[in-house]
């Protein structure tokens, strides 16, 4: 039953992201000053918001920036995070002791106050989200990918490949990759939910995207002030529940048949 809802789901928003690439500007942008505050009807499915804009399409295109906003945030926390996190492991020593001493001093700030630190003090273009998620995310993706390390370099089948003269390179690319992927598939999918909820909130709070840029976030904001429209905010709040919903069951689900250490 989870594996059948996850699929449905996660083939839903996959379509709904790849449709968002292709929507025209002037559906989801187009301001119409009569159609302010309009209900959903047959006309606008999702009802219209205070500039008389279609909210079925900002959403739909909304779904889609947010998705892949946070697909790129965590893309590149996952590369940071794997290799420092192999090196750390297989290297050992001073190296290891500099990365480790790096990521327990990211640590010990609150993900969201260090989140938040990174916002204000860079640009404000939207992008700076991206960055605030990278470097946030990646010390504990490299954290736990140090310790699947540390546990295969002693492995027996490594300590064989050692002695018959395996360099390390090889033994990194042949041996140590392969038997992290497991780990490193779940790692990035609960990272993904993570990534989509600090994304939106940051955009809610006017720190991420701006309205230019439909967000989840910064459409579920548009509803703040004017509750009785509720359909403002209802539409794209339920969008991000199902997305966060989709793939944290996707990673529960991956994570039993993949690494249920995790």
């Amino acid at each position: 039953m989870k594996k059948t809802w996850m699929l449905l789901l996660s083939g839903f928003f996959i379509l709904v992201m790849l449709t968002g690439f292709f929507i025209p500007d002037k559906l989801y942008n187009s301001i119409s000053i009569t159609d302010r505050f309009k209900a959903p009807s047959e006309r606008s499915l999702f009802g219209t918001d205070p500039y008389g804009r279609d909210l079925f399409y900002r959403t739909a295109k909304a779904t889609s920036n947010t998705i892949l906003f946070s697909l790129i945030a965590v893309s590149i926390s996952v590369v940071v995070g794997f290799f420092f996190g192999l090196l750390s492991g297989y290297v050992g020593g001073f190296f290891d002791f500099l990365i480790q001493t790096i990521i327990d001093v990211m640590m010990s700030f609150p993900s969201f106050f260090l989140v938040l630190t990174i916002i204000v003090t860079m640009p404000q273009n939207g992008w700076n989200v991206v960055v605030a998620i990278v470097l946030s995310s990646w010390p504990n993706i490299a954290r736990l990918i140090r310790a699947e390390v540390i546990t295969l370099k002693n492995r027996e089948f490594i300590v064989a490949s050692k002695s018959i003269g395996a360099s390390p390179l090889r033994i990194i690319v042949f041996h140590l990759i392969p038997n992290c992927l497991n780990t490193l598939i779940v790692i990035t999918v609960l990272s993904f939910g993570t990534a989509i909820l600090v994304e939106s909130s940051l955009s809610f709070l006017s720190l991420g995207f701006k309205d230019d840029i439909p967000t989840l976030g910064n459409l579920i904001a548009l509803g703040r002030d004017v509750l009785r429209s509720w359909w403002i905010s209802f539409f794209p709040g339920v969008f991000l529940f199902l997305v966060i919903f989709t793939v944290n069951l996707s990673g529960e689900y991956l994570k039993d048949k993949l690494d249920p250490r995790l």
